[in-house]
């Protein structure tokens, strides 16, 4: 009557082998691979690839370390409907679980996603407006920062970054229009030429006018996002 997890899977010493030997029910998806789903298009794929292979060894999957709204929208668009991190509770004591537990209202967000039928258009349109909205809010919050205390900046080749590698398999996979597809990966281009000419100005010490820069780059990437919610 105990059912058995594996922890923190993709790292240390997990292996695959365990899926076919070990009889674990569940496989719990490391945090270090979530925490950067929205910005990594690496990291969405690993998550993507174990959620496909608890499917197909059916097994169950948790997903370790969601932290806000928009990741467990993304979890949920990707399959995975069980999860655990600060996003839901902070760690408590034990006596406190019970109260927590009949009185946890999951958020509305979630509970209308899980309760909608999306078609496949319809996930991976709404996967590219939850990371177009990171990528975005990221690179201004960096732009607004003191030069020297940022440690990470979004993906800025625009090849490699969700929305690049979403217009390369869209047209392999010939699910989108054509015409969409490459009014959106037009703008999507600006996006990344402004975004670059801003990043530029920013690490030469031109900070002011790489701040003033910001307007056009938000009124490029308010037109993706509309092309992308009017699709």
């Amino acid at each position: 009557g105990v059912n058995v997890a594996l922890d923190d899977f993709g790292t240390g010493y997990s292996s695959l082998t365990h899926l076919r030997s070990l009889s674990a029910q569940t496989i719990k998806i490391d945090q270090s691979f979530v925490r950067d789903m929205l910005d990594d298009p690496n990291d969405y794929a690993i998550i993507d690839g174990i959620i496909g292979l608890a499917q197909s060894f059916n097994r169950e999957v948790i997903a370790e370390g969601v932290e806000t709204i928009d990741h467990g929208v993304m979890l949920l668009a990707t399959g995975c409907d069980e999860a655990q991190g600060y996003g839901i509770a902070r760690p408590m004591p034990a006596y406190d679980i019970p109260a927590w537990l009949s009185g946890y209202i999951p958020d509305a967000i979630w509970t209308s996603f899980a309760e909608k039928n999306y078609t496949p258009k319809e996930i991976k349109i709404q996967l590219l407006l939850l990371s177009l909205k990171y990528w975005k809010n990221s690179f201004e919050n960096n732009m607004q920062s003191e030069p020297g205390g940022i440690e990470k900046w979004p993906q800025l080749k625009r090849k490699k970054c969700h929305c690049g590698i979403f217009i390369k398999q869209a047209i392999q996979d010939k699910l989108f229009n054509k015409s969409w597809l490459k009014e959106l990966g037009a703008i999507h281009t600006s996006m990344h030429i402004i975004a670059d000419d801003l990043f530029v100005k920013y690490q030469e010490g031109d900070v002011g006018s790489a701040r003033d820069g910001l307007k056009e780059f938000q009124v490029v990437a308010e037109k993706m996002t509309q092309l992308l919610m009017q699709y």
